[in-house]
């Protein structure tokens, strides 16, 4: 059952970094408390029982219509091929209907192949960028110089 993401959760995706992103002390950073004090409502947690196996740290644009973005979406290494992501995905997907969104957006790093076919499954498009990675545009520089990033957009039908 997906619920709200809590100081909790915070403190437990925190510390237990490694087990949600193995390797990648990198993104880190990524995991912020505004995520939690700015945009809580909209952040959302899988626990079973005590334990937090999943997260989806997304909020609202101010703009009118809204778009989603979407942050971050972890899944502990030992649950991994349950749905567990998607099924945060499209919890966040009807919240962000609900709300009158246009539009939802995510980022991932070209060489991400996995996180590619995951938004593409989902019907994500990916933002035509000023080269090809792969099968994606990439656009440039686009988190600083040599980070070059690919943007997924998936437009939302009005409701």
């Amino acid at each position: 059952m997906i619920e709200p993401f809590t100081k909790r959760d915070f403190d437990a995706a925190y510390a237990d970094f490694e087990r949600f992103w193995p390797g990648r002390r990198g993104l880190r950073a990524l995991l912020h408390p505004i995520y939690l004090y700015q945009f809580g409502e909209t952040a959302s947690a899988i626990r079973d029982g005590d334990e937090l196996v999943a997260y989806l740290l997304g909020f609202l644009t101010p703009a009118a219509p809204p778009e989603g973005s979407i942050q971050m979406v972890a899944v502990g290494e030992d649950r991994g091929g349950r749905g567990l992501a998607r099924h945060l995905y499209r919890h966040f997907e009807a919240e962000a209907r609900r709300r009158g969104a246009a539009a939802l957006r995510a980022v991932t790093t070209p060489g991400n192949l996995g996180s590619i076919a995951f938004h593409q499954a989902l019907d994500f498009e990916a933002v035509e960028g000023d080269m090809r990675v792969g099968p994606v545009p990439v656009l440039t520089d686009s988190a600083g110089p040599g980070q070059h990033r690919v943007v997924f957009v998936k437009r939302l039908e009005s409701t």
